[in-house]
């Protein structure tokens, strides 16, 4: 019997302080970090830093890898033009 077990993720609210600056993402993280006031380093780029001192706002919906890589187009950000 094989470890079928799928690796699932939590939508989550984050926050960053930046002296006077407040940084606020949504983004999708493993659940078993998905936890209120937990505290997180964050890379969100397999080309970037991290960066420390993300803390868990709120938790959201809990969905499995292939799931969130489907609904990817649902909030993807396009740069527009306006004619």
């Amino acid at each position: 019997m094989g470890n079928n077990k799928k690796q699932m993720y939590t939508q989550c609210m984050l926050k960053r302080n930046l002296g006077n600056l407040n940084l606020i993402d949504v983004c999708w993280i493993p659940t078993e970090r998905a936890i209120v006031g937990k505290v997180l380093k964050l890379k969100k780029d397999e080309n970037e830093e991290w960066e420390d001192n993300w803390v868990v706002l709120r938790v959201y919906g809990t969905a499995s890898e292939d799931k969130i890589l489907k609904m990817e187009w649902d909030y993807r950000k396009w740069d527009w033009i306006e004619e």
